[in-house]
């Protein structure tokens, strides 16, 4: 676990960002790839997304009846590794802008009989979401925020959603601190992620700019100082895999 004071410098928008454009319209990128999407994470990841999921939703709070927002919700697959928890959630609310990939969450929710009955599913904008203030008692997001155009905007808005004393659980590629592991994540990120997802989906331009989306996004200490900014407390870092994996958690006090 490592915890910071300092505030970021670099802290990302649209104007910063060298792929604000193309983070703009990645929900197109994503209708795209929808149908291949789950096959293309299960081979990228070596079979460990599944797993990884898992293990960040052992961190759900420990409350009775709680209404999950799970945001960049992609084909559903957060709020299906919180089934184990199920008995705590009340309400799970999946968000995402690609209308694609909520068709097929809709559709694999139908296999859990006890996600189902309390699963809703809404398309919207990450930045700027249809719901109250302080709605959720949790706020999670796999693999999104790093296609979020305005990282900054993107945290405020999870906060805003958030009750008091509500949490946010934030999956997120991240680079290793140790040097030899980064070594070899970035050399499997920027060589063999296009060349799988090309022989997987056929389409090698959108594996490649997830790999550059997560070769310049904030990691670590830059991004737990980028929560704080917006109002996060008791941040931390959770880190899963040889560092290449964390789970970024803070409430809102």
């Amino acid at each position: 676990m490592k915890k910071t004071s300092e505030t970021s410098k670099k802290s990302p928008s649209p104007s910063s960002s060298a792929f604000a454009s193309e983070k703009r319209d990645s929900w197109k990128m994503f209708n795209r790839l929808a149908k291949k999407y789950d096959l293309a994470n299960r081979v990228l990841s070596l079979g460990m997304d599944h797993g990884w999921r898992l293990r960040a939703a052992k961190y759900l709070p420990e409350k009775e009846k709680l209404c999950i927002i799970d945001v960049a919700t992609g084909t559903g697959d957060f709020i299906i590794a919180f089934e184990k928890y199920n008995d705590r959630v009340e309400r799970f609310i999946g968000v995402d802008l690609a209308p694609q990939m909520l068709e097929i969450a809709a559709k694999k929710f139908l296999q859990y009989p006890d996600i189902y009955p309390k699963a809703s599913l809404r398309l919207a904008d990450a930045q700027d979401m249809p719901f109250k203030d302080g709605m959720a008692d949790v706020v999670s997001m796999g693999f999104g925020i790093r296609n979020v155009p305005n990282t900054l905007l993107g945290l405020k808005e999870l906060h805003r959603i958030l009750k008091k004393g509500g949490k946010a659980m934030i999956l997120e590629f991240a680079l290793p601190r140790n040097i030899i592991h980064r070594f070899l994540f970035l050399f499997y990120l920027r060589v063999m992620v296009p060349l799988l997802g090309f022989v997987v989906s056929g389409d090698f331009r959108s594996y490649y700019y997830l790999t550059k989306t997560v070769a310049e996004f904030p990691s670590n200490d830059e991004f737990m100082n980028l929560m704080k900014e917006v109002g996060f407390h008791q941040c931390e870092q959770h880190v899963f895999f040889p560092g290449g994996i964390s789970l970024y958690c803070g409430y809102k006090p």
